[in-house]
């Protein structure tokens, strides 16, 4: 994952803020891929603090597309997320706001999906956790794989799905991978029909172990009672139920 790196820069005051937080309107059009010559992304503070990690969004051809900011739980705080995109006015001005990219969102991990055309792609909730395939806990496991595994991910969680742009998933393996809560199985059951309109090649839904505390994902230490090799087995070999898609 991609963390902050402008530490010397000068957080943004209000008025800045209020620049960058305008509303969409007809004179205004969001630049994808982002230029060069964009420069960095002005630094934005929640809860008095920067944030903690900065996911890039990028296209299949690997060019960026955008970010997603993210401030961890901790301190009393809620975990909070900000996109940041670029855009451009009726004047050819430019600059980066802190909203969403217009509808159809592209997904976290079209780079990887257009690297591994024939990777299995665990569809998580959340860039964390898509991360978390290839780098977090169960990584070791799933690169034993006999298949290469990677990790998918929308922009803005449960109530964002129905704006996010699924078709790139068309024709692949698909496991969802939801969070271990109620609103993690919500999502699930939306993305099992949004996976099913994008036509999905295979398509699997697993369920957490009961041995994963609530709100669990594939970025969180793996339970004692568990080890790595289980609980990949169980995401890719036994997964809760099957649809496929046309």
């Amino acid at each position: 994952m991609k963390h902050l790196g402008i530490e010397s820069a000068a957080p943004l005051t209000p008025v800045e803020l209020a620049k960058l937080a305008l509303f969409h309107n007809d004179d205004h059009e969001c630049v994808m891929p982002v230029p060069p010559d964009a420069g960095p992304v002005p630094v934005y503070e929640k809860f008095g603090r920067r944030a903690d990690h900065q996911f890039e969004y990028r296209g299949a051809d690997g060019a960026l597309l955008g970010y997603v900011l993210r401030w961890d739980a901790r301190d009393g705080c809620r975990k909070e997320f900000s996109p940041a995109t670029y855009w451009r006015n009726a004047n050819n001005k430019r600059s980066w706001r802190f909203k969403a990219w217009p509808d159809p969102r592209p997904l976290f991990g079209l780079d990887r999906l257009a690297a591994y055309p024939d990777a299995i792609v665990l569809l998580t909730e959340g860039e964390k956790a898509a991360e978390a395939v290839e780098r977090g806990p169960l990584a070791d496991a799933f690169t034993s794989c006999r298949q290469h595994v990677i990790g998918v991910s929308w922009p803005g969680g449960v109530e964002a799905i129905k704006y996010a742009d699924f078709t790139p998933l068309a024709g692949r393996e698909v496991i969802i991978v939801p969070d271990n809560d109620a609103a993690g199985e919500k999502a699930a059951d939306q993305l099992v029909e949004m996976m099913i309109q994008s036509g999905v090649r295979r398509l699997r839904r697993w369920k957490a172990p009961v041995q994963c505390q609530t709100k669990w994902d594939v970025a969180d230490a793996i339970p004692a009672e568990l080890s790595p090799e289980t609980l990949v087995k169980s995401i890719l070999e036994r997964p809760r139920s099957r649809h496929r898609g046309s």
